[in-house]
């Protein structure tokens, strides 16, 4: 094989991925829209962009790093819908299982190379972890208020964050969140009563702590 035949096999590879990953990103935004509450049509396209523009630069990044077009898609992929889903809560409190799912399922198929020591037995851990964490939170905040604290989607989003992170990760992911949601909460002037979206927060401090134990 000639290194002219090598390079035109590896431009098809990396045009593969990244077609594969915007679309994937796209019809995301387009099966799971953000309902017509401020512009319609236009927030719609804002969504839609955002997600895209942003897993457009993580795919780059992904592929000049690593050289791997299954991994950039993964992580391209993984970037747009994860800001989907904190884009989605944010305007309207809901989270879909389509995202949760191709976060999860993400996660698990780039699981051996997200960071120096990930196995699927540490990634799979680290979702079961930030579950169990989320689930005995609200179970607390329950028992104080006799009010579930958290939606469905975010028992999801922390399941597949804790994929994405790893085990050793998902304490310093969870506090991040938590500091992050304080901060909405605050800009929100959010009262004991009001809705305050944790997706936001949990996307930022798993993808933080996806990013830190990948570089470290």
């Amino acid at each position: 094989m000639t290194a002219l035949d090598l390079s035109a096999i590896d431009l098809l590879s990396a045009g593969i991925s990244l077609f594969v990953t915007l679309t994937l990103t796209v019809m995301t935004c387009q099966l799971v829209p953000i309902r017509a509450k401020f512009g319609g049509l236009h927030a719609s396209l804002v969504y839609s962009g955002a997600c895209s523009v942003v897993s457009g630069v993580f795919w780059v990044l992904t592929l000049s790093a690593m050289a791997s077009p299954v991994f950039a898609a993964v992580v391209g992929a993984g970037a747009g819908v994860a800001l989907g889903a904190a884009l989605l809560d944010f305007v309207d409190g809901e989270i879909s299982d389509l995202q949760t799912g191709i976060l999860i399922a993400a996660g698990l198929v780039g699981a051996p190379y997200l960071h120096p020591d990930a196995t699927w037995i540490i990634a799979i851990g680290g979702g079961l972890l930030g579950l169990a964490v989320l689930l005995l939170g609200n179970l607390v905040s329950h028992i104080r208020s006799s009010r579930p604290g958290l939606g469905q989607g975010d028992y999801g989003l922390a399941l597949a964050g804790g994929i994405w992170c790893g085990l050793g990760l998902v304490g310093h992911a969870l506090l991040a969140a938590t500091a992050v949601t304080a901060i909405i909460a605050m800009v929100l002037k959010a009262g004991p009563k009001s809705r305050i979206p944790f997706a936001p927060g949990l996307v930022f401090g798993f993808s933080g702590a996806a990013i830190w134990g990948h570089l470290v």
